[in-house]
């Protein structure tokens, strides 16, 4: 039995581009997604002097794209952290920044130092909730890429 394919050239071709078709809507998708994400992450992010927020970052690649807060200190404000020092100055520095303890910084900055080092600091996961908050957005853009590739085939 011989089975002949009318247009088999063009057949093959549009079968080889599928795959290049795909990676465009992909891409797309995880391009909206880590944006939305990003966005939301800046809404979420607690604000002392807004260098968190200005360091929450997106890069692509070929099918991958992330999302990071690059600061210094972004994991232990997400995670939260073990009992530990911070130097006074540090803390006076924030209180300012924050407009907290204006009659006496250094007694509220010594106040929370000692809170640090017997308890830690509490998390405040931003990034999780930015996730959590832009789920069903990012599942819609990966719906979309899907039903375009359907199209294309």
């Amino acid at each position: 039995m011989k089975i002949v394919i009318k247009n088999e050239k063009e057949l093959m071709a549009g079968l080889k581009a599928v795959p290049a078709k795909a990676r465009i809507e992909i891409n797309n998708a995880i391009k909206k997604s880590a944006i939305t994400l990003q966005r939301e992450a800046m809404i979420q992010a607690p604000v002392a002097s807004g260098k968190l927020r200005g360091h929450i970052n997106t890069r692509f690649g070929e099918l991958i794209g992330t999302v990071m807060a690059s600061t210094d200190y972004s994991a232990s404000i997400e995670y939260g952290t073990k009992p530990h020092y911070v130097p006074t100055r540090a803390l006076v520095n924030w209180a300012t920044t924050k407009g907290i303890g204006r009659n006496n910084r250094y007694a509220f900055a010594k106040a929370v130092q000692r809170k640090i080092a017997q308890r830690g600091t509490k998390a405040n996961p931003f990034m999780g909730r930015a996730v959590a908050r832009t789920d069903r957005k990012v599942q819609q853009f990966f719906n979309i890429a899907g039903n375009n590739i359907a199209k294309k085939i």
